[in-house]
């Protein structure tokens, strides 16, 4: 594994013998699942979820195990809520149990905390990576590689071609960060800006070029890779973005120009942007890394 991915986990082992304090600014992308308790970090790649249970009167011994594993089954059932959200589960019900399955897995490994709470109620509480061979992408990475199929749109929601996609989309003071037509490689990575389309966070997005070929899904990455961090990383700005280690000291920036699919998992890039992009990653291999991320809009409860 490269060198920076080394370093990465070395990060997170500090961070979990709380040696160093992550810093999450405004940029982090912090997704909120009141449904299910859960609350998804995009920058730290942990989820959390929470499941609850009526303790009951009086607290005996008995009871205060049943309320424990009343709330550790809410809290798996939540986990498989987010799961079903942010990766696409499809297929016969034999494979969706398989990858439920995988998912439990996931949550057997991660952090649990207990408690008591004041109002008479069990709390369990789930901490479990999105990344690492132990993680959702990990136990999912098969899945992942397989992308689900998706429902084709238009491009641009008016019907426009992508080249008029541009003028549709709103400004988001960071059109000089874009990679212009002519600079040159070599490219360490890719962020795709697709802010103003709505785009949702996932773990087996993909981007399209106008004619809704695929440019970059998880199969085309190496498996190591879509386990360790993902297909895609997610931040809020390009300037983040750029100030991360995914993506490398010259990544290429392009501008969205659509999304293709109706859950907006996905992106589509023009044909201008979808030549460059795979002639770079051939030259660079930066795809089979997964060095990408996609800035998009900040997403709230």
């Amino acid at each position: 594994m490269q060198n920076r991915y080394r370093l990465g986990r070395l990060a997170g082992a500090l961070l979990a013998l709380g040696l160093i304090v992550p810093v999450v600014g405004d940029d982090a992308l912090v997704r909120h699942f009141p449904k299910y308790h859960a609350v998804v970090n995009w920058q730290t790649r942990v989820v959390v979820v929470q499941g609850f249970a009526p303790l009951g009167k009086p607290a005996t011994p008995w009871a205060l195990r049943r309320a424990k594993d009343a709330a550790a089954s809410s809290a798996r059932r939540n986990l498989l809520g987010v799961a079903t959200v942010i990766v696409p589960i499809t297929g016969d019900q034999k494979r969706r149990q398989a990858m439920a399955n995988e998912v439990l897995r996931a949550a057997a490994r991660g952090k649990r905390r207990d408690r008591k709470l004041p109002d008479g109620r069990y709390q369990v509480t789930l901490e479990v990576a999105l990344a690492g061979k132990s993680g959702l992408t990990g136990v999912l990475a098969a899945y992942l590689r397989r992308s689900a199929p998706v429902t084709l749109l238009t491009i641009a929601s008016r019907g426009d071609s992508p080249e008029k996609a541009y003028d549709l989309l709103p400004a988001t003071g960071e059109e000089d960060l874009l990679t212009p037509a002519e600079a040159k490689g070599p490219f360490t990575g890719l962020i795709v800006d697709a802010r103003g389309l709505g785009i949702q966070t996932s773990m087996s997005p993909v981007i399209y070029d106008p004619r809704n070929n695929k440019v970059y899904a998880g199969e085309f990455a190496d498996p190591d890779f879509v386990s360790d961090v993902g297909v895609v990383g997610y931040m809020a700005a390009i300037k983040a973005a750029l100030a991360t280690s995914r993506v490398g000291k010259k990544p290429l920036v392009v501008r969205a120009v659509g999304s293709p699919d109706e859950f907006r998992r996905c992106v589509s890039v023009s044909e201008a942007d979808a030549a460059r992009l795979l002639a770079a990653a051939k030259a660079d291999g930066f795809l089979k890394k997964c060095a990408v991320t996609f800035v998009i809009d900040r997403q709230g409860p």
